[in-house]
């Protein structure tokens, strides 16, 4: 299943070879009586061909008397169908296999964390259907892996996971993937986020992976895609900037070379590096500053 196209065409046709020239060695240890013109290898492995295919035989066809040559034949012609029904369905799990689906799902590289016009912190991602048809019913999930003292401030160190509750930004309701759209957690006092620091984050060796499940409209196959995020990847007071165009045609468009770029909030101080500090729930609505791509950006001032 995971074998690159041409080793997995070689796998194909070696495999329907082999069967072929076994047969072939086979028919050649009978007697001339029992296959008619067949002299040479090459005459029994045309014969082989035609009894896995069922073409039908022309001048050259078996003996009946034969016994074990009819016992021969009848045991390719089952071969034959098994490895065809076998290899059918392996081809056709290939083509429609998730994983290569789930290739076609697009995440943001980086993590924004900004104030929202209700005065909580986001920490946002987007998230890009790249095909034209449709993912069914998708639901996304994230998840908070860190690593958490256990049994009291004392204890040992474990990994440990936190679900973050999200919401779509975008749209404000399901989402949709007909256009890129943004998802984001907002961090309340019940967050397990609330009032860490960056520092924070990067001594608990924190991980944020984003799943992302639904059905594909072609094929109604399930599919999964999944990213993850480091603390190294948050934009402190950032958001996304918009990705949408639409045309002098009228059509919409997604410009996806900007699908990483942000937007400065004109509120966010310097250094500001804390989610969700307690005291601060009483937000200012985010300004539009400047807007600069993950790669244009300064990390010792945001």
């Amino acid at each position: 299943m995971q074998l690159k196209s041409y080793r997995f065409l070689s796998l194909f046709v070696g495999v329907y070879v082999a069967m072929y020239t076994a047969y072939a060695l086979l028919y050649m240890t009978q007697s001339p009586h029992c296959v008619s013109n067949v002299q040479k290898f090459s005459h029994a492995l045309w014969f082989s061909v035609h009894t896995a295919a069922t073409i039908g035989y022309g001048h050259q066809h078996p003996d009946p008397d034969c016994t074990f040559l009819n016992i021969a034949i009848m045991a390719q012609v089952l071969t034959a169908a098994i490895m065809q029904a076998a290899l059918l369905g392996i081809v056709y799990a290939r083509f429609s296999a998730p994983g290569a689906r789930a290739a076609t799902i697009k995440f943001s590289s980086i993590l924004a964390c900004y104030r929202g016009s209700d005065g909580r912190r986001r920490l946002a991602f987007r998230v890009a259907n790249l095909r034209r048809h449709q993912v069914l019913q998708p639901e996304v999930r994230m998840l908070l892996l860190r690593k958490e003292h256990v049994g009291g401030p004392d204890g040992p160190l474990e990994y440990r996971y936190h679900e973050l509750p999200l919401t779509h930004v975008s749209g404000r309701g399901q989402l949709w993937l007909g256009v890129p759209s943004i998802v984001a957690h907002s961090i309340d006092r019940d967050s397990p986020l609330w009032g860490c620091t960056r520092a924070d984050l990067e001594q608990s060796e924190a991980e944020f992976i984003v799943m992302l499940d639904g059905i594909d409209e072609m094929t109604s196959a399930a599919m999964q895609a999944r990213h993850s995020y480091f603390p190294g990847d948050i934009r402190w007071e950032e958001s996304f900037a918009g990705v949408l165009a639409r045309r002098p045609s009228g059509v919409l468009v997604a410009d996806y070379s900007n699908f990483d770029l942000t937007r400065l909030a004109s509120d966010g101080a310097a250094g500001d590096e804390e989610m969700g500090e307690p005291g601060q729930e009483d937000g200012i609505p985010a300004g539009r500053g400047l807007e600069r791509t993950a790669s244009q950006r300064s990390y010792g001032h945001l």
